[in-house]
């Protein structure tokens, strides 16, 4: 899967790739603290090192993983974007990320709501009235809104 694809932003693989940098920079103090013949000083600093990096890189890759999954489930719907909202929570190269908020017009009258994970979209991209697609799991409430049509529509 590559970075376009299912809309896998840039900033997920950053920070895949900062959790495996976390864990290597533990196993450098490791490394250097028994270099230097006591390995026991540097064990507690390594420990917390390498923890923080497998919680960042395993947390990419696991939303990696489900979204693969529901992808290959097959189930999807079609969802018009009805709102592009800022994510105050993620920044980077001081500027926020973005959440879609998407609608799926049920048979009958119904409507049903999802929100999309948090993505960096390219300049002149356009989401308002887009039609996504929403696969969906076997429960209701497990769902990937697939982005990929936006950003490949940018490139």
């Amino acid at each position: 899967m590559t970075r376009m694809e299912h809309g896998i932003s840039l900033k997920s693989n950053a920070r895949w790739i900062m959790g495996v940098v976390i864990i290597l920079a533990g196993c450098a103090v490791f490394v250097f603290h028994l270099a230097k013949g006591k390995p026991e000083d540097g064990l507690e600093g390594a420990l917390i090192l390498v923890c923080l990096g497998g919680f960042f890189a395993g947390r990419e890759l696991l939303f990696k993983y489900r979204a693969e999954k529901l992808v290959k489930m097959g189930r999807y719907v079609w969802a018009e974007v009805i709102a592009v909202k800022e994510d105050v929570t993620n920044r980077s190269n001081r500027k926020h990320a973005y959440r879609l908020t998407v609608r799926q017009e049920i048979p009958g009258g119904g409507q049903r709501h999802f929100e999309s994970h948090s993505l960096y979209l390219p300049e002149g991209v356009y989401a308002m009235g887009a039609k996504v697609r929403v696969y969906i799991g076997e429960k209701p409430e497990v769902y990937y809104v697939d982005v990929s049509s936006l950003l490949n529509e940018a490139e």
